[in-house]
């Protein structure tokens, strides 16, 4: 008997090599329960046998002839105790079928050998729904707590790697391993080491992201595609792939199933899919939050209303309480009645109103889900930072000279917003003093005035361009030097664009706007990393007029006419545009009053004057380190655990961020058996040269069928 390797420990289980009969491996036979079929066997064996050992206890009677009771005195000496068993089949019979029930409690499985050595990649799920307390011990990993998802994944990558293959000389196969959750992570490359596989294994942590296969078999799929390769190569094993998951990805929406973009192409390699999880036709017991949003009101900024949305997996309502904490301490809790899940997981919503001025953490949490068998934590609480309402500096640089009527209204308008300050330069004042005054402004206006370089604060343009690569404004030439358009299109939906009409402005002499495209232009130094997207918000007869870039949580408005060149400034929309592009630029848009990423999100936050790095850290997860920037800004990239971090070295604003799940197909915590993998489907079981087969159900088959012999023989002694 051999027991499997536990989860946990880096001793590898004791094992021999598989039997041979003429260089062909014969399999295995492992029992998953061994203990269980002893204590059987060592109480209900020396029972039967005992049965055969009593003498039964008969009434004395006289007869004239012991002639016709030949049979019965036989029967007497057979029952007499201590006098060894004399040959019964009904006794053989017994005995085997007790034998076929006892090796069936000790869950036998037939180890198969795998085939000859090649190359085998392991994915391993370790997405937020594999962080799951689902999985039951059994007397493999001995007595306990439920285990997680993951242990039980991992259990299974390190029983796989110590079945790995030998070649021909004696080489092990080559194994590397893969970790994904939204993005992939090499574990370990290929290697025949199996010590160092293990390792590797046993270090993969738990995320709390949703999982993207599709980006894990992309990156599969450079490892299995074999083009243009020789006999030998040809003649080689084709690679292995074995996928180690819930099977979550089988619930995912066509929407995120396309978002990898088509099908990797896994060519002729092999396809496995072991589950790690409860089985599927079994209830997953969940209750978590799914949505979190912080507004504050228009007419009282004091006023934050928190909405929350709960989901639940139970088969039945759920009694629960929803908490609303501010600053580490509670301020509300609400009895929720979630109803239970039936074709859909069952859902409530909740909203608190917050009267605070301030800013600082909020927090809502899902109290009493330990008596529903909540399976789930990292769903149980989430948390926004909200955004004291605070007065902006604007800094409004423009060219030297007389101001007309037109500069005047951009002043007024500006000045209607209630900025903390507005500072008037001149394109010459700037350039001279632009870092100085960046430091100490939120958002910047240029008045016909192209800056030298991409400030690190957002813009608003005004007949001129930013030095932005594809980016331009140019005059256009025309006949008789001048032209007069209108707007025939502008997005009424967009943030900048909202209670915005522009029916009946004038441009006159328009100038010609390009934009650049999304991937060909780098950022240019100091600005913000990632990629720039470029928006049409308005459009004249002849092209663009308003657009809006976006690079990173940089956000940039272009406008392609001079206001001295338009009646825009003299109609009651123009103050309005004003308040939503200041409003959206500087991240202070009306429906959050709260900032919060998902576990998906890169996120950089502001120094505070002198610091060299900032730390983040979270109860229960680890701690992330950041390098500062020459834009006084750090870059923490994703923090793939949800928590409520504190930044030490970040500037005021800064000093709390706040990281969710918010993912209803993981707070669903679903299983399958079966999962779609490279264009293909790949079932629960099919890894059976990878995972041991059980066949206890073919023993307890057979002892029925011995039941139904042992029964016939019996009836056929009685009658004899």
């Amino acid at each position: 008997m051999r027991q499997l390797p536990a989860p946990t420990g880096n001793d590898s289980p004791s094992r021999t090599g598989p039997a041979t009969i003429r260089g062909v491996s014969l399999p295995e036979i492992t029992f998953l329960a061994p203990t269980a079929g002893i204590v059987a066997a060592s109480v209900s064996v020396p029972i039967l046998v005992l049965f055969y050992f009593l003498k039964l206890r008969r009434r004395p009677l006289r007869v004239s002839s012991t002639l016709l009771w030949e049979s019965a005195v036989r029967d007497l000496q057979v029952n007499t105790p201590f006098r060894w068993i004399r040959f019964s089949w009904l006794l053989l019979l017994q005995l085997l079928l007790l034998a076929l029930l006892i090796l069936a409690l000790a869950r036998p499985a037939l180890d198969l050998p795998a085939p000859s050595a090649g190359r085998v990649i392991i994915l391993v799920d370790c997405s937020a729904s594999m962080a799951a307390r689902d999985v039951a011990p059994d007397a493999v990993r001995g007595a306990g707590d439920r285990i997680t998802r993951l242990e039980e994944a991992k259990r299974k990558a390190l029983d796989l790697v110590d079945r790995l293959s030998t070649g021909p000389a004696g080489e092990p196969a080559e194994a590397m391993v893969i970790a994904f959750a939204d993005r992939p992570r090499t574990v370990i490359n290929f290697t025949r080491d199996r010590g160092a596989l293990r390792n590797a294994i046993q270090a993969i942590e738990q995320t709390d992201q949703p999982d993207r296969l599709g980006a894990a078999l992309k990156v599969v799929e450079a490892f299995v595609a074999r083009p243009g390769m020789d006999d030998s190569a040809a003649a080689a094993p084709a690679p292995r792939v074995v996928l180690i998951s819930d099977g979550g990805m089988a619930s995912a929406s066509p929407e995120e199933a396309a978002d990898t973009g088509p099908p990797a192409a896994l060519g002729d390699a092999r396809v496995e899919f072991l589950r790690a999880g409860p089985a599927p036709l079994s209830p997953v017991r969940n209750l978590g939050i799914v949505a979190l949003s912080a507004k504050r009101d228009y007419d009282d900024p004091a006023v934050v209303r928190v909405f929350a949305r709960v989901q639940s997996t139970l088969p039945e309502e759920a009694h629960v309480s929803l908490a609303l904490g501010f600053r580490g301490n509670v301020i509300e809790t609400k009895p929720l009645v979630v109803p239970g899940a039936g074709d859909h997981p069952g859902e409530v919503s909740h909203t608190f109103e917050l009267n605070t001025a301030e800013g600082g953490p909020a927090t809502v949490a899902l109290l009493g889900t330990g008596a529903a068998g909540d399976a789930l934590a990292s769903d149980n609480i989430c948390a926004t930072v909200l955004q004291a309402p605070r007065s902006l500096r604007l800094l409004l640089v423009s060219r030297a000279g007389e101001p007309s009527d037109a500069d005047y209204a951009l002043i007024d308008a500006l000045e209607t917003l209630g900025p903390r300050e507005l500072r008037r330069v001149n394109a010459a004042e700037y350039e001279r003093r632009a870092g100085e005054l960046l430091a100490q402004c939120d958002l910047v206006v240029f008045d016909r005035v192209r800056p030298s370089s991409l400030p690190t604060a957002p813009s608003i343009s005004f007949g001129a361009t930013l030095p932005i690569p594809g980016l331009s404004v140019l005059p256009r030439e025309t006949a008789d030097g001048s032209s007069t358009t209108e707007f025939v299109y502008w997005q009424r939906a967009h943030p900048v664009m909202r209670y915005v009409s522009l029916a009946g402005v004038l441009v006159t002499n328009p100038m010609i706007l390009s934009l650049p495209e999304e991937t060909s232009a780098r950022p240019p130094p100091g600005a913000a990393d990632g990629p720039l997207h470029a928006t049409v918000l308005a459009s004249g007869a002849d092209g663009p007029l308003i657009a809006l870039a976006e690079q990173g949580v940089i956000r940039r408005i272009i406008v392609a006419f001079e206001l001295a060149a338009t009646n825009w400034w003299r109609n009651p929309s123009f103050p309005i545009f004003l308040a939503n592009a200041v409003d959206y630029l500087a991240l202070q848009a009306d429906q959050n009053a709260g900032v919060a990423y998902t576990t998906i999100q890169s996120i950089s936050v502001r120094t505070k004057p002198g610091a060299t790095s900032v730390v983040a850290e979270a109860p229960g997860v680890p701690t992330k380190i950041a390098e500062a920037g020459p834009d006084g800004r750090a870059t923490l990239g994703v923090l793939d655990r949800a928590g409520l971090y504190s930044v030490t070295g970040a500037a005021e604003t800064d000093t709390w961020v706040a990281v969710n799940l918010l993912s209803p197909r993981e707070s669903g915590i679903a299983v399958s058996d079966t999962v779609p993998i490279g264009g293909r489907s790949a079932h629960a079981g099919t890894g059976g040269l990878i995972a041991p087969r059980e066949i206890w159900g073919w023993l307890v088959m057979a002892a029925l069928a011995l039941l139904a012999v042992e029964w016939f023989v019996f009836a056929r002694s009685i009658r004899m």
